[in-house]
């Protein structure tokens, strides 16, 4: 048990089995705080009790509910999150006013009986960035609070709520919610055209001019489209293009509800997406979900330096979660910093189903494994599994799933990052994780490919590329390449090899096409990661290139490449990396 979370534990009158929290809470007053099981606290945000009802205000947290950072929580009567909930950043529920409404009343007296109401969240809620529940609303089971919202009525289960005040956007989960609200009287929709514009133009309602449009009160475009909307939100309509660029005056808009009967009907919403999960420590694995977002992709859809920093990133979230120590204390017995640094990477992918094959919007289920060798050696499989129609995680790994292997081994930066020593951490707290009676094989593959200069050869009908290995240069950038430990990171190790292989294919004997060189994609690796280099070295790469039935070179999806990497840092020509990938021709341009 780390410090922080026996001292949150002191303040708690109830903690569940398999907690887990990471950062400081913030705790002000006396209160009761009851915390379920399979809870997350992650980063830090404030519980703040007021004892002006009660002595003993409750927080409660049901089970297997994550609650994000920058989160608070004022309470003077009681909040209660229901089980498997979902607390986003920068949410706020508070259950009192926190003064009299009253003018004069707030000088001298507390929140009156009337300005607190307990709040109870629903199971299976999920409150988005920076919304605001106000005192006395329940929200109803499976609900969901958009970003931002400010909740200030009960809402319904199954029910998306959204904007300020939060109203009803649409049902969920099969559920259908009540016709829109039928148009407001004539005589009322004026002043509500007036107190709108005002809102944008900052000014008092009863200096609108509805005779004048937007340009006399200096509204630029954002606020225009943003009055458009407010107009239609506020007046139950919806305005055409056309009509709405045919206004001159605000008096229009007023006119033209007499003739727009039609209510607002949304468009049709995209399906919606569970949220995924955070990081669940389950049996000694390591459980999470991956969507494919902008950052995981590159020219060919999913890309291989992106992935491997969030598979990198796992592995320090498992060591972590095993441990209770962060990557970033881990100290040796001279109280030097270590750095788990990977000797050894494999990616697998099906030749069916390669790397570029997922998509923006793609999900898998990472399933991640992790055993010691001793106290200095890492190693473990990550399962990348699709994810399954009822929400579980599967943990039967396919055999055909990609994966990927990982090997670590601690480590101490010797003359900065041109050599490594290795050691092994001081505390004891990494005997917690499960220990390999030998040593991994990947360490004997590292020795091997280098000594050989590679991990193997190809088959004997793949066709030799260039009649010698092209040896590309690269200069390192220390504002793009290095990482805060002032090392190359592992994961842009195949970037840089990448590169190198463009140039070599290109100017291969047997040279391929620029847009045959775009469609490749990995389908496997495996990579011996040996050595470091300084900030300002230049990389040498040693590109070795074969391609598999060459004839049919306009069947780009016939196309095999087998490719044997050695990479060298300039300054000494010490072998960095030795590294295999087969690839394929996958999809069009």
């Amino acid at each position: 048990m780390t410090e922080i979370e026996r001292q949150f534990r002191e303040r708690c009158t109830h903690v569940g089995e398999r907690f887990q929290i990471s950062n400081p809470q913030f705790v002000l007053n006396k209160g009761l705080i009851f915390i379920g099981d399979d809870v997350e606290i992650s980063g830090s945000s404030d519980i703040m009790f007021s004892n002006i009802e009660t002595k003993q205000p409750e927080f409660r947290v049901g089970d297997q509910t994550f609650i994000a950072s920058g989160c608070s929580f004022h309470i003077a009567r009681s909040v209660t999150i229901g089980k498997q909930g979902r607390i986003s950043s920068g949410v706020r529920l508070r259950d009192f006013d926190g003064h009299p409404v009253d003018a004069i009343a707030r000088r001298t007296k507390p929140t009156p009986p009337e300005g607190i109401g307990a709040i109870r969240i629903g199971n299976d809620v999920w409150i988005g960035n920076d919304a605001l529940v106000l005192k006395g609303v329940t929200i109803g089971d499976r609900s969901v609070v958009a970003a931002m919202a400010v909740v200030a009525c009960d809402v319904p289960p199954d029910t998306l709520v959204a904007g300020n005040p939060a109203r009803v956007v649409r049902g969920l989960n099969g559920r259908s919610i009540s016709a829109p609200r039928p148009l407001p009287e004539i005589a009322a929709v004026a002043d509500r055209v007036k107190r709108v514009v005002a809102e944008q133009a900052r000014i008092a309602p009863a200096d609108v001019d509805l005779k004048r449009w937007v340009d006399s009160y200096k509204i630029d475009s954002l606020q225009l489209l943003l009055l458009r909307e407010t107009f239609e939100a506020e007046l139950g309509l919806r305005f055409s293009d056309s009509t709405w660029v045919s206004f001159s005056s605000f008096e229009q808009v007023v006119e033209c509800c007499e003739a727009l009967t039609r209510p607002f009907v949304a468009p049709r919403a995209a399906p919606e997406l569970e949220k995924p999960r955070p990081a669940i420590l389950r049996d000694g694995a390591l459980y999470v979900d991956i969507e494919i977002g902008i950052p995981l992709t590159g020219r060919n859809h999913l890309a291989e330096g992106p992935l491997l920093q969030v598979l990198g990133d796992l592995r320090w979230t498992h060591i972590n979660r095993i441990s209770g120590v962060p990557v970033t204390r881990i100290l040796d017995d001279e109280g030097e910093q270590l750095y788990p640094t990977f000797v050894y990477a494999e990616l697998y992918f099906p030749e069916q189903r390669p790397m570029a094959a997922y998509r923006l919007g793609d999900r898998f289920q990472a399933e991640c494994h992790l055993r010691r060798y001793g106290t200095t050696v890492l190693d473990g499989l990550l399962y990348l599994l699709p994810p399954t129609g009822d929400g579980e995680f599967n943990t039967d790994p396919y055999v055909e799933a990609p994966r990927a292997r990982l090997t670590n081994v601690f480590v101490r930066q010797h003359n900065g990052a041109e050599w490594m020593r290795k050691s092994r951490p001081a505390d004891r707290a990494f005997e917690r994780i499960a220990a390999l009676d030998e040593p991994p094989d990947s360490l004997e593959l590292v020795r091997t490919a280098s000594r050989d200069g590679k991990f193997s050869s190809p088959p004997t009908d793949f066709t030799r590329m260039t009649g010698h290995p092209a040896r590309i240069r690269h200069k390192l950038i220390p504002d793009r390449d290095l990482n805060a430990a002032g090392l190359i990171y592992f994961a842009h190790y195949p970037v840089f090899l990448d590169i190198a292989e463009r140039e070599a294919l290109r100017t291969a004997e047997v040279a391929l096409p620029e847009d045959m060189i775009d469609l490749r994609t990995v389908v496997h690796r495996q990579s011996a990661y040996l050595s470091n280099a300084g900030a300002h070295d230049t990389l040498l790469i040693e590109v070795e290139p074969w391609i598999h039935n060459p004839i049919r070179v306009e069947d780009p999806s016939s196309l095999r490449l087998w490719i044997n990497f050695r990479m060298y840092r300039e300054s000494d020509e010490r072998l960095m990396m030795v590294s295999t990938v087969e690839k394929r021709i996958y999809g069009r341009q």
